[in-house]
């Protein structure tokens, strides 16, 4: 039977509210724009601002890390999850979350599952639960809970998709685009948590990711939206590497909760974020930019508290992010 690990949470240093660091947001506006896309970080999350012309647009609502926690989401077209739907992973707490994103307005929401999610990683899980390789029956059970609860009625008659290293097609207008994302749980090594890879991994595990409209992985690529309370970019250098080839219009993932944000990142193959000599050719009909969004929920580090009060997760400042992509 599983029993929570001594583990101590994702950025250890929580609660730490004296704390002065800064979260690493790159230079931008508060709510960064461009010509085809608009990003929403700062609102009011009762009056949230009216998506553009319906018919040729598109409102992602992106969440992430609200670990067993509920709170109001704007509505839009499509909620993607970035991951760690729960504290600990047990099935109790997944129903519970699938039982919030089923209530929820939007006619599709996409989630994947974050290193926290323990019960959908079955190899971390057997280990964990002290069983080595070898699953007993208890444990199998609740581990094939887990996957009911993510796939099966409840899910599918909410309109809720889960993705585990999968891609998945989508329209959201009968006469509209169809779009096309891949879901991966995966982050670098991080405590010896769910779906954690080595340096050594890394790259058969990122190298499998197809080309999509949107990207959606629980762990940030090197270097944006993924410096920790201690200063540290913990995201992955090899996701990075590969992005100057995926170039996804949108990339949602979580994780480091104290970088939240969003940037809206212009593939000029001059200045491309790892870049590699030779792709000006291969590029040239690709995506010329992708919004990176880290849309973390759960308050931690010293936006955390606001005279002298603790922000519950998804309250001011940790609001939903919304960004609405031209078709």
């Amino acid at each position: 039977m599983f029993e929570e690990p001594s583990i101590v949470p994702d950025n250890s240093t929580a609660g730490t509210s004296g704390d002065d660091s800064e979260p690493h947001t790159p230079t931008g506006p508060r709510n960064p724009t461009a010509e085809d896309v608009r990003v929403h970080i700062h609102y009011d999350v009762e009056d949230p601002p009216q998506p553009p012309d319906s018919t040729s647009w598109t409102r992602f609502v992106c969440i992430s890390d609200t670990h067993g926690k509920s709170f109001p989401v704007p509505p839009g077209d499509v909620l993607l999850h970035a991951g760690d739907l729960t504290a600990w992973g047990s099935p109790k707490e997944l129903r519970k979350t699938m039982e919030w994103l089923v209530s929820l307005p939007h006619p599709l929401k996409i989630v994947i599952a974050g290193n926290h999610d323990f019960a959908l990683d079955r190899t971390k899980y057997a280990e964990l639960a002290g069983t080595g390789d070898d699953e007993d029956d208890a444990e199998r059970q609740e581990m094939d809970d887990a996957e009911e609860i993510m796939r099966g009625e409840l899910a599918q008659e909410g309109n809720v998709v889960y993705l585990k290293n999968e891609s998945h097609e989508f329209k959201v207008k009968p006469e509209g685009r169809t779009w096309s994302i891949y879901g991966s749980p995966w982050t670098p090594y991080f405590g010896g948590m769910a779906f954690n890879y080595s340096k050594e991994e890394a790259e058969g595990i990122v190298g499998e990711f197809p080309r999509s409209d949107i990207l959606l992985t629980h762990g940030p690529p090197h270097g944006i939206h993924d410096e920790t309370l201690r200063g540290e970019l913990v995201g992955c250098p090899t996701l990075l590497a590969y992005l100057a080839r995926l170039r996804p219009r949108l990339h949602v993932f979580g994780h480091i909760h104290e970088a939240r944000g969003a940037t809206i990142h212009s593939w000029d193959t001059e200045s491309a974020i790892g870049a590699e000599e030779g792709q000006e050719r291969e590029d040239r009909n690709r995506n010329t930019s992708t919004v990176f969004v880290n849309p973390a929920n759960q308050p931690i580090g010293a936006k955390a508290t606001k005279s002298g009060r603790w922000l519950k997760t998804g309250s001011e400042g940790w609001t939903p992010i919304i960004v609405d992509i031209r078709d």
